[in-house]
């Protein structure tokens, strides 16, 4: 995965490349859109950001995860009511695929079966699950 960049104007129509097809194809993208750079050919990459219709996507530091130093394994939070349903945490942009696809899963539609829905979150660009269930 290459860097990623959002849309910064309210509607571009970047360069990018076509996965099933192959090669490269002229795609609209609305404002706040989010475009892996692996996607977009990079002449094109390079006009939108001089153009300031693009920006690169800024992403905290993950902070390291403190050792342990307990050997005890902490105590599993239990919902206030376990009947309440939880939504997923979202993940951050710069997470893997994996868990885009993951999150798409869980907040699937009551209708889509587990299966569609992972096969269709996978068949998806990493850049098109943040524009459609990053916002």
């Amino acid at each position: 995965m290459g860097d990623l960049y959002v849309v910064t104007a309210p509607y571009v129509v970047p360069k990018v490349r076509d996965r099933d097809k192959g090669g490269y194809m002229h795609r609209g993208y609305y404002q706040h859109a989010v475009i892996d750079a692996d996607d977009i050919d990079p002449d094109s990459l390079r006009h939108h950001l001089e153009g300031d219709m693009m920006a690169p996507v800024e992403t905290p530091e993950q902070p390291a995860e403190p050792a342990q130093t307990s050997t005890e394994e902490p105590a599993a939070a239990q919902p206030a009511d376990p009947d309440a349903a939880q939504s997923p945490e979202r993940p951050v942009q710069a997470a893997p695929k994996a868990d885009w696809v993951a999150y798409a899963v869980a907040v699937r539609g009551p209708d889509e079966s587990e299966q569609d829905s992972r096969t269709a979150a996978e068949a998806t660009s990493k850049a098109d699950l943040i524009a459609r269930y990053g916002g």
